[in-house]
């Protein structure tokens, strides 16, 4: 079976994910692989060249029993065309890998850091290099190996909690495709936690302003002179600063309840805040710290009536106090958006010292 087979194959399922009657199925199922309990993260609103969307379609099609018919959907397009297809497309497993050996016009050497098995495979490698690690599905036929799918490149930056993640879900004895699932979905858990912690570094220089006539502020920044639209979905449009055609730091998020300015200049910023006096309302960024320094002096029963400043001070309370705040950045995270005010969890840590 050729690549361009396979690539045929791919976006035929993609498509097939995409049928009404698994409307409620993928929703289902996006919400068992995001696992956060407090959040309202709609799949719709996801950008579909993240790499969330990206390793979450593809579990979907590949290893996602749908409850409704008790099979994947990869088994359900097998069966409708087995006569042309080859029965490992359902025994293919998505794994993470590193390049040992690159060969960007030919064959690459691939180790996979959940078996430690090492393949040959072909495929263009000219945007990897063997620091990053790669999510790839392969499939084995007739003693070669083909991937199907998106490739998709982890940043450096999640290098250190993806190899973490590995060990310590390769320690159990469960089948590797419990592991590898288990690991997709944690490490994709975390890579969403650390995109958070970097977001809200950046956001320490923003001002975020709550929105009165969303339809004036929406033309109000795409008619701006220096601002430029470069992404949207149907939640967040984004505005980059341009001076001449080039990109500046700091831009706009807009939202339907929030716009958020961040990293502009003070003077940039000023003006901005102006031109929008009469279509928005100020947010009192002091609101979220008072509601968190609130708490973090509060006695809790589970602190045996200690506030969490207090406990934070003595080690038998530690893993309590890192599983309450995990807790408090899922449901910030969920809350990401939206007018309602929570305990900021960055907040916290830094009071923590965690």
């Amino acid at each position: 079976m050729l690549k361009n087979e396979l690539d045929k194959i791919y976006k035929e399922l993609i498509e097939y994910s995409k049928s009404k009657f698994l409307k409620a199925e993928i929703k289902e199922a996006y919400f068992h692989w995001h696992e956060n309990p407090y959040s309202n993260r709609e799949l719709e609103y996801l950008d579909k060249n993240c790499l969330e969307f990206k390793t979450f379609i593809d579990w979907f099609i590949f290893d996602y029993t749908l409850i409704s018919l008790k099979k994947t959907l990869a088994t359900i397009y097998w069966e409708e065309n087995k006569d042309n297809l080859d029965s490992n497309l359902i025994n293919s497993q998505r794994s993470l890998f590193k390049l040992v050996e690159k060969n960007i016009k030919g064959f690459n050497k691939l180790k996979d850091l959940i078996t430690n098995k090492t393949i040959e495979l072909e495929f263009n490698s000219n945007t990897i290099t063997e620091s990053n690690i790669i999510s790839l599905r392969v499939i084995k036929i007739q003693n070669e190996y083909f991937n199907i799918g998106d490739i998709v490149i982890y940043d450096t930056t999640y290098n250190k909690i993806i190899e973490k993640v590995i060990k310590e879900h390769n320690k159990t004895k469960k089948s590797l495709k419990i592991v590898s699932d288990l690991i997709l979905k944690n490490i994709n858990k975390e890579t969403i936690r650390i995109d958070n912690a970097l977001k809200h570094e950046i956001f320490t220089e923003k001002k975020e302003l709550y929105i009165t006539n969303y339809k004036k502020v929406k033309e109000l920044l795409e008619e701006s002179t220096y601002l430029k639209l470069i992404s949207k979905d149907r939640s967040t449009k984004i505005f980059n600063y341009f001076i001449n055609d080039e990109y500046q730091p700091g831009s706009v998020e807009l939202t339907r309840k929030k716009i958020f300015i961040i990293n502009l200049s003070e003077e940039l910023k000023e003006k901005l805040v102006h031109d929008l006096k009469d279509v928005t309302s100020e947010v009192n960024d002091n609101e979220s710290i008072k509601l968190s320094e609130s708490w973090i002096n509060k006695s809790l029963l589970i602190l045996d009536n200690k506030t969490p400043l207090e406990a934070s001070n003595e080690n038998k309370y530690k893993e309590k106090i890192e599983k309450i705040v995990h807790d408090l950045e899922l449901i910030f995270e969920s809350r990401e958006f939206e007018e309602e005010l929570s305990i900021d969890p960055y907040y916290v840590k830094k009071r923590l010292k965690l």
